[in-house]
């Protein structure tokens, strides 16, 4: 998601508050985030090159170019998709990320996908456990949905050690980081935050015993490590306040 009046560049994890940050964007500037993208469209809201220029680097997808099949200023792109779309015109920009526990984030799946009536099952430890199990063998079952939103957040980043910096803002700790970057976000200026795509409400220790948490930490082991969050088996509450990462 590219902020062209703002320079900044946001990386849009899945389930991690991403759109309810990414709406502090589209409601500043007014984007109607319904609609389609046309040719015409995206060169009016001054992407960096027009349509034209970027065919050979933009797949089709069911008939239609990337920025037909996305919503307005962004849908869930990846470092590596940004700049293989965009190279070195990116590197003045502020590059954003929001992160989140892997393991309320891997059950935050889950329930959206109950919510959203892509999986038809009752919300119990037992069928998120098998949930899970599909996600750790990479089940041939999996949808391509399923397995976007269930890749770790690392992969969606820069390699360690390589791009630019990124500041991260933290499920966990929204409205804080979003008023320690508002120094250099105009849209994170005197927001208001409201939660979207809200799927589930509860006790999050109902549904995932400390066993199964400790296998989602230790399967997004990368995460754990290159995010610093401290694991809920050994502690239930808190993360490390390290706002940007490498």
């Amino acid at each position: 998601m590219i902020v062209v009046p703002e320079k900044v560049v946001f990386i849009k994890t899945p389930k991690s508050a991403s759109t309810t940050i990414a709406n502090l964007f589209w409601s500043r500037h007014q984007v109607d985030r319904g609609a389609l993208l046309g040719p015409e469209v995206a060169t009016a809201i001054r992407y960096l090159v027009c349509l034209d220029g970027l065919a050979p680097k933009i797949p089709v997808l069911n008939g239609n170019w990337f920025y037909n099949r996305s919503l307005l200023f962004g849908w869930h792109a990846s470092y590596e998709d940004l700049t293989h779309i965009f190279g070195d015109r990116l590197n003045e920009y502020h590059w954003i990320a929001s992160v989140r526990h892997p393991v309320a984030r891997l059950f935050s799946v889950y329930s959206s996908q109950l919510s959203k009536g892509h999986l038809i099952e009752e919300l119990t430890p037992q069928n998120f456990e098998a949930f899970c199990e599909r996600v750790f063998s990479r089940h041939p079952d999996l949808s391509l949905h399923q397995c976007i939103h269930t890749a770790s957040q690392s992969s969606w980043l820069p390699p360690v050690g390589k791009g630019p910096r990124v500041s991260l803002v933290r499920k966990e700790n929204l409205a804080e980081d979003i008023a320690r970057l508002s120094k250099y976000v105009p849209s994170f200026q005197d927001c208001a935050l409201a939660h979207e795509n809200l799927s589930f409400k509860g006790d999050l220790a109902r549904y995932v015993s400390p066993a199964l948490a400790g296998r989602i930490e230790d399967f997004y082991a990368e995460d754990m490590e290159r995010l610093k969050y401290r694991s809920l088996v050994r502690e239930e509450t808190g993360v490390s306040q390290h706002g940007t990462c490498r």
